[in-house]
């Protein structure tokens, strides 16, 4: 049996201890171990448009994966930790999602306050500007 693009993600996030996969047509398009915000961003860099209808699986995911979903149009994702704002999202959206573990949102490092880029993207509802905001964050040229 051939196993779908969500699952063959899954599998790899969890064989390789990679921290961002993304499948697509059964191929395994792109791994990171790069925090998983800058994976992604670094992903659509490089990959762009190849990336629509793919399946990814992230460690961790809040907001500002999901509208890095909306953004790159991911047809799956899989988090083994998804924030309660990344649901919404994904689910508003019609993107299919898997978690292993809920939580009411993504904390920073230090655990004393909701991770950066969670804030950055919770006033933000335009993708691609989302994308463009988490660019300048990260230092990262558009």
């Amino acid at each position: 049996m051939k196993m779908d693009d969500l699952e063959l993600a899954k599998k790899e996030l969890d064989n390789t201890g990679a921290d961002l996969v993304f499948v697509k047509n059964g191929k395994i398009v792109f791994c990171s171990n790069e925090d998983s915000v800058k994976g992604f961003v670094l992903a659509i860099k490089k990959f762009g448009g190849e990336l629509k209808n793919s399946s990814v699986a992230d460690r961790i995911a809040g907001r500002a994966v999901a509208m890095l979903c909306l953004y790159a149009e991911i047809k799956s994702i899989f988090a083994k930790t998804m924030s309660e704002s990344c649901k919404d999202v994904l689910r508003k959206n019609r993107i299919v999602f898997e978690f292993e573990k809920l939580v009411p949102s993504i904390l920073n490092k230090n655990k004393n306050d909701i991770c950066p880029l969670e804030k950055l993207t919770l006033k933000i509802e335009n993708p691609q500007t989302t994308f463009e905001e988490l660019c300048k964050f990260l230092n990262l040229s558009v």
